[in-house]
């Protein structure tokens, strides 16, 4: 290994370094190096994990075995199991036909009527009947998950998950040069227009909703879903009559959608939490054939990540709920498990790009060109983390982790002191 002087401080030299994978020897060696906080974050709780991707040599280590709050890091993990659970187009519904009538179970799919995608497929498969009946929701599936901020209930990044999500269980409001277009149209009638910035986006029980007069970008709010609502959307999309009936026994066709590595991408880039939800609920049919799972995470962590030591704890697939604890060095687990099943070049095409794409679009620029940190942000009030893979300018790869909760100066004084961190190893490594 390559020895450097990383982040400025005294580097503290091995006499033996393990070479074995954090897979196969969770028990990490002694740290080459700790993290000297800036002035500014002293006082928050940080943790760092750094390896190189290939020698698996440990290069920074501080408080990697500390759980913290991940927030939207937790994608990382929905990412690996939708790699690996999944197949490359995502299974939109179970479907039986009777003469002229259809019967729809959904199986958690996105993307139906999704603005991102448009995707029609469903629609398009029951117009010709005259009768379509749809499954009624799993009852153990709830939408919101554990530890959701009740708060959140009209805000974009918790809309509900549920079988057959149409319209990304939202209501759309498009500025369209003068106008604005809503979808679903059928809403229409249920949004109050204001002259000031509304307080609320919607009522709390109610699909009721408040749009300010005056938009500059487009507006999503959560539906409140139900069994009777997702029917009468699907009939105003297909003209078909639809009802809600229980889906008969005996085989059943497949319906599929659209390209799973195109919608993984956007749940990275963007951290669509609606989306991770959603594929989370794909990830359960493939392995168990429902879309609730009755261990939770808890068997889908056994399998994944048989080599996690820390007592983690998994609740969601977006990372919204603050229930959720990783450690720096489970989450360079996750990373390093992507990193050997899929090859690094498409792999890292999921990441948001430094200075290019996604969440870190602002940040992380490489004036010289290409994006050297392909990484996962997740943040939320007084938690920042980001893990991914830097590329240094000798040509090495190094997984990291950098967690820090329970802070109360700005946010960006965490993210600028990372990414200095950062920037140092790239040029020094």
């Amino acid at each position: 290994m390559r020895q450097a002087k990383l982040f400025g401080i005294v580097v503290l030299v091995l006499s033996t370094l393990s070479c074995k994978s954090l897979q196969t020897d969770t028990k990490s060696t002694t740290p080459i190096t700790s993290v000297r906080p800036e002035p500014s974050t002293s006082k928050a709780n940080r943790g760092w994990l750094v390896i190189n991707a290939q020698s698996k040599d440990t290069i920074v280590q501080e408080q990697s075995e500390q759980l913290f709050i991940p927030g939207s890091n937790i994608k990382i993990l929905t990412l690996y199991a939708a790699l690996k659970s999944i197949p490359s187009k995502l299974p939109t519904a179970r479907y039986q036909v009777d003469g002229d009538t259809i019967y729809i179970q959904g199986l958690g799919n996105p993307t139906t009527l999704h603005p991102a995608w448009g995707d029609r497929e469903l629609i398009e498969l029951i117009k010709p009947f005259k009768q379509v009946y749809l499954a009624p929701n799993p009852q153990n599936l709830w939408p919101w998950g554990p530890g959701w901020a009740w708060e959140d209930f009209d805000t974009y990044f918790a809309a509900e998950k549920n079988a057959l999500p149409l319209w990304g269980n939202q209501l759309w409001a498009i500025p369209m040069g003068q106008n604005t277009e809503f979808y679903p149209k059928s809403m229409l009638k249920k949004v109050r227009i204001s002259a000031d910035k509304p307080a609320f986006r919607r009522a709390r029980n109610a699909n009721e909703f408040f749009v300010p007069q005056k938009l500059q970008d487009t507006l999503s709010v959560p539906l409140l879903t139900d069994d009777g609502l997702t029917a009468a959307l699907l009939e105003e999309a297909s003209g078909t009559t639809t009802s809600v009936h229980a889906f008969p026994d005996g085989p059943a066709q497949l319906l599929y959608g659209r390209n799973r590595d195109e919608v993984l991408k956007k749940m990275m880039w963007q951290s669509d939490n609606f989306l991770a939800e959603q594929i989370l609920l794909q990830v359960n049919y493939q392995r168990t054939g429902n879309l609730v799972d009755q261990h939770g995470t808890v068997e889908l962590a056994k399998t994944m990540f048989p080599f996690w030591r820390e007592k983690i704890r998994w609740v969601d697939a977006s990372g919204l709920s603050r229930y959720n604890l990783m450690s720096p060095r489970s989450i360079v687990q996750a990373l390093e498990a992507l990193y050997d099943f899929q090859p690094y070049e498409s792999l890292k095409g999921f990441f948001p790009a430094g200075g290019q794409r996604g969440t870190l679009k602002n940040r992380f620029k490489n004036p010289e060109g290409a994006p050297y940190v392909y990484a996962k942000t997740g943040s939320m009030g007084q938690v920042y983390c980001l893990g991914g893979y830097l590329e240094t300018d000798s040509g090495q790869i190094l997984i990291f982790s950098a967690m820090y909760n329970n802070f109360t100066q700005p946010t960006s004084s965490i993210i600028q002191e990372i990414e200095n961190k950062l920037k140092t190893l790239k040029s020094e490594y």
